[in-house]
């Protein structure tokens, strides 16, 4: 998350959500700390746009379906959900101009 790379920030902050994702602050302590730092970064006039519009994401991605949503890539009975995982998939490949967002 500290990195000079304004691409690998926003990459960084997209996984940790992802990670994090239906989880709460008192099951993982980290998650407010994460949440400030999402916020400190959105707020910052100075901060790229890239950082921006990940912790954007990465906000929306944890308040997710009133946080009571994950991300499930997998059947009731252990099968894995194409459909899930190429959504998934074709999601992490955005770019700059974000053309995969509506994946979400």
């Amino acid at each position: 998350m500290e990195d000079s790379s304004d691409f690998v920030r926003q990459a960084a902050f997209i996984g940790i959500s992802l990670i994090l994702i239906g989880t709460t602050s008192k099951l993982t302590p980290i998650l407010s700390e994460f949440i400030k730092y999402l916020d400190k970064v959105y707020s910052d006039k100075y901060e790229d746009i890239l950082c921006k519009m990940g912790s954007i994401l990465s906000k929306g991605l944890l308040d997710f379906g009133g946080r009571n949503a994950t991300i499930d890539l997998y059947s009731e009975m252990g099968h894995p959900k194409i459909q899930s995982i190429i959504g998934l998939v074709m999601f992490l490949q955005f770019w700059y101009w974000f053309p995969f967002f509506n994946m979400i």
